[in-house]
């Protein structure tokens, strides 16, 4: 073989040589020092850390359960999985207990978590707000006075959801005491109403549409 051809094939050896070592980018890889705890062996192989968070049945917690299947189906190397749970109090409680390294959450609840001293922080907002009041499809009620001595669901006292009812119950010039307030899980909301426990709910969706689909609300 002639030399110059001897050199051309070895300038594209070396050119191949050096597109392999770039392709695997070895100046990027993670240390070797990771601890096996944290190296997902799921779906995703190339996963080295896992990351667990909670969310509601909601639509504006969707986020979540979307995150959670691209994670598992690309080349993530954070495996992102998502639990649901039905009620709040319940995310609260595993929040405290460190059962969980992240959820979503309403925001006056994270305040009063920080204030009995849970280290919390808010690192993502889900939405400002998008919750409707339903009430029972035969209750002729229009406003806020319409539903004085009725029952009202909502996800928690330290909600969103209870603060807007008292605020526009202030403005409405009506007592604290004219509506009475049940907490209940978002997915219970619906058939309590259909049962007649409760009067009406206030929540996100999808449970507002779903009464009003459902000939209930």
């Amino acid at each position: 073989m002639k030399p110059n051809k001897i050199g051309f094939y070895a300038v594209v050896i070396l050119i191949f040589t050096v597109l392999g070592f770039l392709r695997f980018r070895p100046w990027s890889q993670r240390s070797s020092k990771i601890p096996r705890s944290v190296i997902h062996e799921g779906p995703n192989s190339n996963a080295e850390r896992m990351l667990t968070v909670v969310y509601l049945p909601v639509t504006c917690h969707l986020t979540c359960p979307v995150t959670d299947f691209a994670s598992k189906t690309t080349q993530s190397r954070t495996n992102f999985n998502s639990r649901v749970f039905t009620d709040f109090p319940t995310v609260a409680s595993a929040l405290q207990a460190k059962q969980i390294q992240a959820t979503f959450m309403i925001v006056p609840l994270a305040m009063k978590l920080r204030e009995q001293g849970v280290p919390v922080k808010i690192c993502y907002l889900g939405h400002r707000d998008g919750s409707q009041i339903v009430v029972a499809k035969n209750n002729p009620a229009r406003t806020l006075r319409d539903l004085k001595g009725k029952k009202i669901a909502i996800p928690s006292l330290y909600s969103n959801q209870n603060l807007v009812l008292h605020k526009l119950m202030d403005d409405q010039e009506m007592k604290s005491g004219d509506i009475s307030f049940i907490v209940l899980p978002p997915p219970d909301m619906q058939t309590s109403l259909a049962s007649g426990a409760i009067d009406g709910y206030f929540v996100g969706e999808p449970f507002c549409a779903k009464a009003e689909m459902d000939g209930i609300g």
